[in-house]
């Protein structure tokens, strides 16, 4: 406790004293001041320090005692200084075998005296840092605990020590790289080498079935090996335990027919042999079965379908083949025969399709060609055209021409048509004597429009006309008006073309002319209204052409202007009349003035002075448009300079407002001169309140004389303002820096503060060796309010703090053990109360389960049982008792550990077993056969080889089943040169040796002798030995009959004595055909004729007669035949075209070469 000891003086007026109305005021005393001339102060305290805790403040400030209203100082309020604990710090240390440090290390804090929980920050028990353990978890020294009591002179570092973990990998359940977590280090994924490949392997057979149409059927056998294996959780090493089968070690045999049936027409090769004894280390292997086709027989007639011998078709030609089911029939001699066949201009129906295969059943491979003769129509025709002509008829009766002859166009013209056929086989020709109307009109044909010209009346058009033809082709008009003129302008015999001319005659026609006045001043604008000047063609008519207004217009082409004009057939160009403006001179004035104001800074208008100058202007004014044109080449003048007045107190912004120049259009302008107010400034003081009005800082203002400003002001960081502050300042006139003060006052600002506090309780599961299996922690907070002063920073905290409690926690159900507490009960605590832990003990249960006994040889099929028993959590040793004729896989377990959720039925020890083996041995022997044919298929000779195999397999003791290895040398077949064979030549030089395996099947290889081909020489010559067309070629076998047929050469006729010649190839090399030249030529002067009705040029309509002509010789040419493509039949359908689409198809192309010429006139017009 500090005291401050205070006097005063009392002073009596005894006069007073005396007076009983003045004795109450007959005592007057002196202010208080400190004792024997002290500060008055309660001196400052150094607060004495205790070792582990910390005072709330190092000194007690000095205060000044406060005084009440009549200067009596007052008791201080008593101050109380607080010690809180200091914080205290333990490190709790692992080490490793060698006293290694291994990281993290955790800092344990807590107050002086403190009984803190161990734990690592988070309020979680400190465990062995990710992949570590404890080295003796039940030595309680050297595991972590649970709590550590803080005292004020500290503890050592605690050392744990620690060792790796490590976790054990099930094939079923493996883990990829870098993924999972591992149970004891879940920061750590699983290392690469415990994934799915790593624990398991399978070794596959893959048994492959070729089929006949190039696919596949496939089979898998598999086997499954798995392994266990063990990850260090640290380092992430990984060590395996030998590997185990799972589903046996034998592959059994497999047939073609166990994958898929087999197709009709092939017989399948080999099975896969059954395999026994394999291992991991087995590689995995493909087994192929390959179909062999069946030897399959075909045959083919070609038959005459126009030609019937006892009511069947005549046959022609028979062949055969032999081959392979599934490979494509040849008929060898069938393309040369079919050939022969065509040269002689028979048509095949139904052609034998190149790409059909053998069947497995013969009767499927029988097949008939159909033949039928190929014929032609033949035709004529007539065509009839419209020629129209136009005239213009003079004065004196002279007509001249004033547009192109109309002539009708080919798709407009009128056809008629007869046809016949021609037999090429037999060469026989029918006749039809029909005239058919393909188009016997013809339609209206207007006059055309001429400029310059009007047609007559009656001859506006050429109407629509009818035409006819008698039997003996003569052409009439039916009621033709206009009496048009029937020729005949071409004609070959077979087709001819008439014209039906025509005249029409043409008047001379109305014309007119225009004549415009524009304005070239005004762009081109037109002056009035438009003249016209009217007349006819090649008539000669007076303009009439004056000016329009001599007082306001000139005219500018005036001897481009003509008195008199022409029309011509287009009439007469239009007339432009080209005007111009007259002009005369003016002139205008213009003053210009400038305005002086005198303002205050404010804009009040103190004083004004104006100044003037005058300009004349000169002008140009258009007489048509009154549009005056001013000239802007006019001298500027200057406005003389003015100084400006002094005012005292103030400063102009100018001394002199400038002499300047202004020309005509400056517009009148004022110029403005502002007096200024002189600058001041002071300053802004503030001041604490709670201290006695001491000043904390200071501002600053400026302003001008008369100004008032604002005041804002800036309050200091902790402080408020003080109610009544000013908030502006107006600047005097006799103001100075010194003088020009405002004062601010400021008070403490003050704030409520809280402070937490955390009780944690926490419930420790444990087993009965004391191993912590699992923690819960429940906490509390507690909030303790209190006042701040913001500019001291002093804090007055209050001790009214409610208690809480804990809730009750029931203990969790732990499969297989049995806990000491079934629930841990709630409790109360308040602010003070430090964190503490409960603890629950589980004890294990009795377990009991079986050892099964599996026959991994035999996927894995159970053989007998066995039986164990124990605690959870106990390891107990597995002894098998191995069958007879079995013996351990290696890798079996040693021992179990029974599961926390361990039962009767899940308790299960797995016995892996395997079978034992001997080795045997088996013979195969693979023949390659050749064989030799002719081209019809028919056998001529056979070559036999054959190589033999063994094969060791392996046999399983307890089944009884052998697989055989696959692993046996292959063989090679010797080459075989064929045979040579007079006459003929083989497709194969030799067959070639060829690599077999004890797996493929037998085989055939087929060489075939072709018999050679021969040529004959066609010659088409005159009777002088003049080649007339090229040479041809015919090829065919040797011994084969054939027959060619002469061509019909224009301007030539045949002279040998026959149009077929018969042969035999290779006894006849050479064929000449001998001509002799026409006499006479009727279509050559039908030719003449029409050149000299075209002008020299040659008709358009004969040459298009002469490619018809060239048509029909060249249909009847042997190129032609050859070139004809044949509708087919297929094998065996019997499906034949109608022989009326051909005839139909050979009319239209007749007909095509009578419409073709007309598209090209068409054209040509």
């Amino acid at each position: 406790m500090q005291k401050v000891p205070y006097v005063r003086t009392a002073t009596i007026d005894l006069v007073k004293l005396a007076d009983n109305n003045q004795a109450n005021t007959a005592v007057t005393y002196s202010n208080w001041v400190a004792k024997d001339g002290g500060s008055g102060d309660f001196v400052s305290f150094t607060v004495p320090e205790i070792k582990g805790y910390h005072a709330s403040m190092p000194i007690v400030p000095e205060v000044t005692p406060i005084k009440d209203i009549q200067g009596k100082p007052q008791n201080a309020k008593n101050l109380t200084v607080l010690y809180d604990a200091e914080d205290r710090t333990i490190e709790i240390v692992f080490v490793d075998g060698d006293g290694n440090v291994v990281e993290p290390q955790y800092p344990i804090t807590g107050k002086t005296g403190e009984t803190v929980p161990v734990t690592d920050g988070k309020g979680n028990p400190i465990k062995p840092p990710m992949g570590w353990k404890y080295k003796y978890p039940d030595d309680p020294d050297k595991v972590v605990p649970g709590t550590i009591t803080l005292t004020p002179d500290g503890t050592p570092e605690l050392k744990i020590p620690i060792e790796h973990t490590t976790v054990r990998v099930d094939p079923n359940d493996p883990h990829e790289a870098n993924t999972g977590h591992n149970p004891d280090n879940p920061i750590r994924p699983y290392p690469a080498g415990v994934g799915k490949d790593d624990l398991n392997h399978t070794v596959t057979r893959t048994i492959i079935v070729h089929m006949p149409d190039g696919t596949t059927r496939e089979k898998k056998q598999e086997l499954l090996f798995q392994r266990w294996a063990t990850v260090d959780e640290l380092n992430g090493n990984v060590t395996y335990d030998p590997w185990l089968p799972k589903n046996g070690t034998t592959f059994e045999a497999v047939q073609a027919e166990d994958i898929v049936a087999t197709p009709s027409g092939y017989t399948p090769g080999q099975g896969a042999p059954m395999v026994e004894g394999i291992t991991e280390e087995s590689k995995d292997s493909t087994f192929d079965i390959i179909y062999t086709p069946n030897d399959q027989h075909a045959t083919l007639r070609i038959v005459d379908d126009d030609t019937t011998i006892n009511g069947k078709p005549k046959e022609i030609f028979t062949t055969s083949a032999t081959g392979k089911y599934g490979t494509i029939i040849n008929f060898a001699d069938l393309d040369n025969e079919l050939n022969d066949l065509k040269s002689k201009n028979y048509q095949v129906e139904n052609n034998f399709n190149k790409e059909t295969k053998y069947q497995a059943d013969d009767t499927n491979n029988e097949f008939i060609i159909y033949l039928s003769h190929k014929k032609i129509i033949v035709g004529g025709g007539v065509a009839v055209r419209e020629k129209i002509s136009y005239f213009y008829v003079d004065s004196e009766g002279n007509k001249h021409p004033i547009a192109d002859d109309y002539i009708t166009d080919v798709g407009s013209r009128v056809v008629f048509t007869q046809t016949g056929m021609l037999d090429l086989v037999t060469g026989e020709y029918t006749w039809n004597h029909d005239w058919k109307i393909e188009n016997n009109k013809f339609d209206t044909v207007a006059s055309p429009n001429i400029q310059g010209y009007v047609i007559r009346q009656g001859m506006e058009e050429v109407p629509a006309q009818t035409v006819a033809i008698s039997e003996d082709g003569t052409i009439t008009i039916k009621d033709d008006k206009l009496g048009g003129k029937i020729s005949r302008v071409s004609s070959d015999g077979s087709t001819a073309t008439y014209f039906v001319s025509y005249e029409m005659y043409y008047d001379a026609a109305d014309q007119k002319t225009t004549v415009t006045y524009v304005d070239d001043d005004l762009a081109g604008k037109i002056v009035g209204t438009v003249q016209e000047i009217t007349g006819k063609t090649f008539e000669s008519v007076e303009t009439n052409i004056t000016n329009p207004d001599k007082d306001k217009y000139e005219i500018v082409n005036e001897d481009q202007i003509p008195n008199e004009i022409v029309f011509g057939t287009k009439g007469y160009p239009a007339i432009t009349v080209h005007l111009k403006h007259k002009h005369e001179k003016i002139t205008r004035n213009n003053t210009v003035t400038r305005t002086i104001e005198y303002r205050d800074e404010k804009g009040n208008l103190l004083d004004t002075k104006s100044q003037s100058l005058t300009f004349t202007q000169p002008g140009d004014k258009d007489l048509v448009t009154i549009q005056e044109i001013w000239n802007t080449d006019v001298p500027s003048q200057s406005f003389n300079e003015v100084k400006t007045p002094v005012k005292a107190g103030y400063t102009p912004d100018k001394a002199v407002v400038p002499s300047e120049t202004v020309t005509f259009d400056t517009k009148d302008y004022t110029e403005t001169v502002v007096y200024k107010a002189n600058e001041q400034k002071g300053k802004v003081v503030y001041v604490d309140d709670d201290k006695d009005g001491q000043e904390v800082k200071q501002g600053s203002i400026s302003g001008k004389t008369g100004e008032t400003v604002k005041v804002t002001p800036e309050v200091p960081e902790n402080y408020e303002e003080v109610g009544g502050n000013p908030t502006n300042y107006t600047f005097p006139e006799n103001g100075t820096d010194e003088s020009n003060v405002v004062t601010i006052h400021l008070k403490h600002k003050h704030e409520a503060v809280t402070r937490d506090n955390t009780v944690t309780r926490t419930i420790e599961y444990r087993d009965e060796k004391g191993n912590l299996l699992d923690t819960k922690s429940q906490s509390l907070t507690f909030t303790q309010p209190g006042d701040k002063d913001l500019v001291t920073n002093q804090v007055i905290w209050s001790i009214d703090v409610p208690s809480q409690s804990f809730d009750e926690v029931k203990t969790p159900v732990k499969a297989g053990y049995t806990p000491d507490k079934a629930v841990v009960p709630s409790e109360a605590v308040t602010f003070d109360t430090k964190d503490y832990t409960e603890t629950v003990v589980y004890k294990a249960n009795e377990q009991t389960g079986r050892v099964v006994y599996v026959d991994d040889d035999n996927g894995g099929q159970e053989v007998k049982q066995g039986s164990i028993s124990g605690k959870t959590g106990e390891t107990v040793e597995v002894t098998p008792e191995v069958p007879e004729n079995y013996e351990e896989v290696g890798g079996n377990p040693t021992d179990y550990t029974f599961p926390e959720d361990g039962t009767d039925e899940n308790n299960v020890v797995t016995i892996h077993l395997k079978h034992k083996h001997e080795t045997v041995t088996r013979d195969n022997v693979v023949t390659r056969t050749i064989e030799y044919r002719d081209e019809k298929g028919n056998l001529l000779d056979t070559k036999s080889q054959s190589l033999t195999f063994t094969q060791p397999g392996d046999k399983d003791l307890v089944t009884n089943q052998v697989i055989w290895s696959i692993d046996v040398p292959s063989q090679s077949f010797d080459e075989v040169k064929t045979p040579e064979k007079a006459g003929y030549t083989p497709d194969k030089a030799s067959v070639p040796a060829k690599e077999v395996t004890i797996n493929d099947s037998n085989t055939t290889e087929v060489v075939i002798y072709k018999a050679n081909v021969v040529n004959v020489v066609i010659n088409y010559e005159d009777n002088m030995g003049n080649k007339l067309v090229d040479t041809e070629t015919i090829s065919g076998k040797e011994g084969n009959e054939f027959t060619t047929q002469a061509l019909e050469i224009a301007g030539y006729h045949l002279i040998s004595e026959s149009k077929l010649v018969h042969g035999i190839f290779g006894k006849t090399l050479e064929v000449t055909f001998v001509y002799e030249k026409n006499s006479t030529d009727s279509t050559k002067n039908t030719n003449q004729v029409d050149k000299n009705d075209n002008n020299g040029k040659e008709s358009k309509v004969e040459t298009e007669t002469k490619k018809s002509n060239d048509f029909k010789n060249t249909i009847n040419s042997k190129d032609k035949v050859s070139t004809e493509v044949s509708s087919q039949k297929l094998p065996q359908t019997g499906d034949q075209k109608d022989n009326t689409a051909s005839l139909v198809g050979l009319i239209l192309m007749s007909l095509a070469s009578l419409f073709g010429f007309k598209r090209k006139n068409k054209r040509d017009n």
